[in-house]
C-alpha cells in the first residue's frame, strides 16, 4: 500500500479485494446519485488553483493549444491528489453502467450479469510478457440507482461465488438511501407530470421494489453484513454521507448495518401510503419554493458582500465558480431557479441596474485579473468566463444582465484579443450568448457596435487567429505541390 493513497482509497479504504462494487440504491430522480459522485470526485479543497480547471476543460484546450500552436509556456496547474499513481494502491474507480430497464426481462439480465463476469473472470490464457499492456479492470466499481434494490440484480452477485466459476476475488456494499413519502413525492415533482402518473406508477413501483429487496434482505445474512440502510432526508448533510461512504467497506459495527433487526423493520415501513391530488402539488411546491429562496438569499448575500472586500473577493469568486459549475449538478431545477434569479438579478428590484449583483461583480472582477494579466490567473479567468456563460443561458435574467452590465461587453472584446487559445475561446462563447440572446432584433449586435465600433473585426480577427494552423498547414501543403510540379 503506497504512503500516501489515492482519494478513492482515502475514502473507501484499502480495497478489500481486487475488484470491489460499490452500490448506491435508493429512489428514482434522486438527486442523491449526483452527491455521491460529486463527494466521491471531489477530494482537494474549495479553494485552490486546482479548483480553478477541476470544472472546467482548461486542461483539454491547453493541450490542444500545445498541439496547434507549440506554446509550452502555459504554467500548468498540478492536481496533487492527481500527481501520486493510483497503481500503487489501486486501479482507480469506474462508473458501471447497469443497463437494465426492466428486471422482467431475461436478456437484460442476462447481459448483465456477462458484463458483470467479463470484469471478473481470469484470462487463463493470458500472456504473462504482454500482461502490463492488457487494460487492468478498476478496483472500485460503482453502480447506482433505484434499479439497484432489486433482487434480480444483487443476486447476480451473491450467487456468483456458488457457481464455482474462475473468478478475480471481488467485494461489494450496498449504501441503500431509503425515502418516506413526502421525499419521494418532492423527488417526483422535478419530472413536471401528471399527478395519475405519480399515483399510478411512481409511488406503486418504489413500493413494490422496496418489499422485494427487503424480502431478500431478510434471508441473506451477507447481504444484511454489506449493507447500510440510512434515510435520504434533510438532515442527510454532505458531511454525513461521506460518512457513509467511509464506512461502507470499514465500519463492520455501524448503527446503520442491516444486521440490526430492528433497524431492517424500521426502514422497512419507512414508506406509508398516502393520497396525493393537485392541490398537493400546489403546497409541496410552494414550501419548496419559499425554502429554496430563503437558503439562496441566506448564501448570496453573504457571497455579495465578500466579493466587495479585496481580502475575501479571490476565494469568494472561487466559490461562485464551484457552485454554479458543479454545485448546480446537485440541485434540482427548482432549487436552481431562485439561484439563477439571485445571482442575477439580485435581491431588490433596483440590484442589477446598479451593478449590485454577483454576476456583474464577478464581471468587474474578471476585469481586473485581465488588467493586472499574469499566467496564474488565467485558468481563474476562464473559470469565470465559464460562469458567466453558464448563468448566461437563463432565457429571461440573461437580459437583466446584457441591458444592465456594459462591462460584460469590455470584457468579452477583452478575451478575444488576448490571443490565449483557452480565453480567445471563452470570449468568443461569452460573445455568443450574448448575440444569441436576442436574433430578431439584433439588439445586442447594435449594443456591441456602439460599445466597440471594432467589435466585428476584434471577432473575425478572433477566428482567424485560431483558424491560423490551419492556413498555415494549407500553405505548406501548397508550397510542397507546386515544389513536385516544377520537379517534373
Amino acid at each position: 500500500m503506497a504512503d500516501s493513497p489515492c482519494p478513492h482509497c482515502q475514502l473507501f479504504g484499502k480495497p478489500l479485494a481486487r475488484i470491489n462494487f460499490i452500490i448506491i440504491a435508493g429512489s428514482s430522480n434522486s438527486m442523491v446519485y449526483q452527491r455521491v459522485k460529486h463527494l466521491i470526485r471531489d477530494s482537494s479543497g474549495i479553494n485552490s488553483p486546482v479548483q480553478d480547471i477541476n470544472y472546467t476543460n482548461y486542461d483539454s484546450l491547453m493541450n490542444i493549444s500545445d498541439q496547434l500552436f507549440n506554446h509550452q509556456t502555459h504554467e500548468e496547474v498540478v492536481d496533487p491528489s492527481k500527481s501520486l499513481s493510483t497503481e500503487k494502491c489501486c486501479h482507480g474507480l469506474e462508473v458501471f453502467p447497469i443497463g437494465i430497464s426492466d428486471v422482467l426481462d431475461s436478456a437484460q439480465l442476462q447481459i448483465f450479469k456477462k458484463d458483470i463476469l467479463n470484469l471478473l473472470e481470469l484470462k487463463a490464457d493470458e500472456d504473462v510478457q504482454t500482461k502490463d499492456k492488457i487494460a487492468e479492470p478498476a478496483s472500485w466499481i460503482m453502480m447506482n440507482g433505484s434499479v439497484c434494490l432489486e433482487p434480480a440484480l444483487l443476486n447476480v452477485l451473491l450467487q456468483l461465488k456458488d457457481e464455482n466459476l474462475s473468478l478475480v476475488n471481488f467485494s461489494f456494499a450496498v449504501l441503500c438511501l431509503l425515502v418516506n413519502e413526502q421525499r419521494l413525492f418532492i423527488n417526483w415533482l422535478s419530472l413536471t407530470e401528471s399527478i395519475e402518473e405519480y399515483r399510478t406508477k411512481a409511488y406503486p413501483e418504489y413500493s413494490e421494489r422496496i418489499k422485494r429487496f427487503f424480502s431478500l434482505l431478510h434471508s441473506s445474512t451477507r447481504l444484511q453484513q454489506n449493507t447500510l440502510l440510512v434515510e435520504e432526508n434533510e438532515e442527510l448533510t454532505d458531511k454525513k454521507l461521506r460518512g457513509l461512504l467511509e464506512d461502507l467497506f470499514r465500519n463492520q459495527t455501524s448503527q446503520h448495518r442491516a444486521i440490526h433487526a430492528r433497524l431492517r423493520s424500521n426502514m422497512s415501513k419507512l414508506l406509508q401510503p398516502r393520497r396525493r391530488t393537485v392541490r398537493d402539488i400546489r403546497a409541496v411546491r410552494g414550501n419548496l419554493q419559499k425554502d429554496y429562496q430563503r437558503s439562496a438569499a441566506d448564501l448570496l448575500k453573504l457571497l455579495l458582500s465578500n466579493l466587495r472586500e479585496p481580502s475575501t473577493a479571490e476565494d469568494t469568486v472561487r466559490r461562485v465558480v464551484r457552485l454554479v459549475l458543479d454545485g448546480f449538478e446537485l440541485m434540482s431545477v427548482e432549487e436552481r431557479r431562485p439561484y439563477f434569479r439571485q445571482l442575477m438579478c439580485g435581491v431588490r428590484s433596483t440590484d442589477a441596474r446598479n451593478s449590485n449583483t454577483i454576476t456583474a461583480q464577478m464581471i468587474h472582477y474578471a476585469l481586473r485579473l485581465l488588467e493586472n494579466y499574469q499566467d496564474a490567473s488565467v485558468p481563474l479567468i476562464y473559470s469565470i468566463t465559464l460562469t458567466i456563460c453558464r448563468l448566461s443561458c437563463h432565457f429571461i435574467f440573461r437580459h437583466e444582465l446584457f441591458n444592465n452590465t456594459p462591462e460584460i461587453y469590455t470584457l468579452s472584446m477583452l478575451l478575444v484579443t488576448q490571443r490565449h487559445y483557452a480565453l480567445t475561446i471563452g470570449g468568443l462563447r461569452l460573445c455568443s450568448m450574448i448575440l444569441d440572446a436576442d436574433l430578431n432584433e439584433h439588439k445586442y449586435a447594435i449594443a456591441y457596435l456602439k460599445h466597440d465600433p471594432l467589435a466585428s473585426r476584434k471577432i473575425l480577427d478572433a477566428i482567424k487567429w485560431l483558424l491560423s494552423p490551419y492556413t498555415h498547414l494549407q500553405t505548406l501543403w501548397t508550397q510542397k505541390s507546386e515544389h513536385e510540379i516544377d520537379s517534373e
